[in-house]
């Protein structure tokens, strides 16, 4: 019986390759529900391709586990419907559906269509604030961003995962999507949810950090809190 410490995913001597190059290299940490680890390191030093390896979208060996359940041998799909979601750095949306349609497509399709799908998708544009659609309008917010990056993240919530996993979610954003991703990324935070966020925007992403994990060269040089970061850093 797993207890409420029990870390929320546990990777395990990770390492992916692309023919000869080693892209991660025997990668081990965990992460907990309820937490931010922010995942640093210079360009190319194997952040994707771990996010890749973690999601199901590269092929890797190692452990990986979900809880208790060993995800290792899953497909991407069958991932998403055990709790591990993403987001990527160019997201997409269904622009001419409504909220209420974009929600229930994402819960259909991580799930299957429940009776009850309607009726979530309303209840998580509740949560996170999502203008929702009324007589064939949509409702305005003056104080809500139109952003695809901030919708794309407010539909995650829908697939109820355990794990979050976010590629450079504020690449190419201005200042007021960015307050207002990072508000999302709480919510989902406070939800029970384990994030990892890869960004190059390190002073947002900081203030969102429980943890920090650093590659280099596709291997763990530093695992540890924010605060111990900063202080490594600061010390260098």
């Amino acid at each position: 019986m797993s207890s409420k410490n029990d870390p929320v995913l546990s990777v395990n001597s990770l390492c992916v390759s692309f023919g000869g190059l080693v892209a991660v290299q025997n990668v081990s940490f965990e992460i907990y529900s309820n937490t931010v680890t922010v995942l640093v390191g210079k360009n190319g030093c194997g952040k994707t391709s771990l996010l890749n390896a973690l999601s199901g979208f590269v092929p890797a060996t190692g452990m990986l586990k979900l809880g208790s359940c060993d995800v290792t041998s899953l497909l991407a799909w069958q991932r998403v419907r055990m709790g591990i979601a993403r987001t990527f750095q160019i997201p997409r949306v269904f622009d001419r559906l409504s909220e209420e349609e974009r929600q229930n497509i994402r819960v259909g399709r991580s799930r299957g269509v429940p009776r009850n799908a309607i009726s979530r998708a309303l209840s998580v544009c509740s949560t996170l604030r999502i203008p929702r659609l009324i007589d064939g309008e949509h409702e305005t917010n003056s104080n809500e961003s139109n952003s695809v990056a901030v919708r794309e993240l407010e539909y995650i919530l829908s697939a109820s995962p355990k794990v979050v996993l976010l590629d450079e979610p504020f690449s190419g954003i201005g200042r007021e999507e960015r307050d207002q991703l990072s508000i999302k990324i709480r919510i989902l935070k406070d939800s029970g949810c384990a994030l990892i966020v890869v960004e190059h925007q390190l002073d947002a992403a900081m203030q969102l950090a429980d943890s920090v994990l650093e590659l280099d060269q596709g291997t763990v040089v530093f695992l540890g809190s924010r605060d111990e970061f900063n202080s490594r850093k600061q010390g260098n």
